[in-house]
């Protein structure tokens, strides 16, 4: 039986903003965003930000082999630094071009200069004993990626951030890397336009068509809100589990 998988998430859920999430196997753990939120002055006069609580990651600073971004925005960037002098040592941290010099400025407030490693979507990176493979998405920032976390339970996805676009060529994503992950023992995951009322519209064939012609069995799916809780984590199969349940 394979050790199991514990999924922390310490922000971002059931808030916008805050996003940080911790993945933990074999004793090791990685750390998917450092966000911070920016405070309501209604709600929290004289507040300037809102950071995750990062003690449960202090108390197992040891433990921790990186930190991967998977975009640029400052719900999921800026609370990186903290995040450093919080744990009191240097890992690696994980980006695309982009987002890793977006975050290097907050590196540098916080005085901090950590191994900066840059990735491009459908790039296949070890971590301790993560096996990564990264997504491209689209998103409302250039060069963001989900990832795709292999383990012997399954693909663990984590999809960032991401919007579908009206062109039918941005989504490219799902046909390039979905049926990959299901091969490896993932369902799909399938997001849901908020609105797709209109028919005729670009995104709603793009999404309902193409990609998905001749899938047989459950097809797992999700709607994507703007004020819907996210990073989404999404899990494999269990152990004999098939891998296209029958679809009744």
């Amino acid at each position: 039986m394979p050790r199991p998988i514990r999924i922390v998430p310490l922000g971002g859920l059931g808030e916008i903003g805050l996003n940080c999430l911790a993945l933990e196997y074999e004793d090791r753990l990685l750390v998917i965003d450092a966000g911070l939120m920016f405070p309501d002055p209604a709600t929290m006069p004289g507040v300037d930000l809102v950071i995750p609580d990062f003690t449960w990651l202090r108390e197992r600073a040891e433990h921790l082999s990186a930190l991967v971004l998977t975009h640029g925005h400052e719900d999921h960037i800026g609370a990186a630094g903290f995040l450093f002098r919080e744990i009191g040592r240097s890992i690696p941290v994980i980006g695309t071009r982009l987002t890793l010099a977006l975050a290097r400025e907050r590196l540098r407030e916080a005085r901090v200069e950590p191994e900066l490693i840059e990735i491009e979507p459908r790039q296949k990176l070890t971590v301790g004993p993560f096996d990564l493979e990264f997504i491209g998405v689209n998103h409302s920032i250039l060069d963001g990626v989900g990832l795709a976390v292999a383990t012997p339970w399954g693909a663990v996805i984590h999809t960032g951030d991401f919007r579908m676009d009206q062109a039918e060529a941005r989504t490219a994503w799902i046909s390039s890397s979905s049926p990959n992950m299901e091969k490896k023992g993932c369902w799909p995951f399938y997001p849901i336009p908020p609105t797709p009322t209109n028919p005729a519209s670009p995104t709603v064939k793009s999404l309902w068509g193409g990609p998905w012609n001749g899938f047989s069995g459950k097809l797992p799916a999700g709607s994507y809100w703007p004020v819907s809780p996210l990073p989404w984590p999404v899990y494999g199969r269990w152990p004999g589990q098939p891998r296209r349940p029958d679809a009744k």
